[in-house]
């Protein structure tokens, strides 16, 4: 009956340590989870038109303290025509 008792009892303090165990490495997940959401920052969007086979010049446009998602879509790439011509305008964000 004795012997029961000590293995009842070591399997609570296992339980314990294992519950403690188990809250730390959440604490610990989630902080590591908040340090990877994006984070506001300055933007570069680099520009480079082509109009009838002729590349233009880079324009730059920074966007300040924004989230990458909402900066890719003020710096997208587009093309078409205007005035009969057609051009190219090719984006990237840094």
């Amino acid at each position: 009956m004795l012997l029961i008792k000590i293995i009842l009892i070591c399997l609570q303090k296992q339980t314990l340590k294992t519950i403690k165990m188990k809250k730390v490495l959440l604490f610990v997940a989630v902080v590591a989870a908040i340090s990877f959401v994006s984070c506001k920052k300055d933007r570069v969007c680099t520009c480079t038109t082509t109009t009838g086979g002729v590349s233009g010049t880079a324009d730059v446009v920074t966007y300040t303290k924004s989230l990458k998602k909402d900066a890719r879509l003020m710096c997208m790439s587009e093309s078409g025509t205007s005035g009969g011509v057609a051009y190219t305008k090719t984006c990237t964000l840094k």
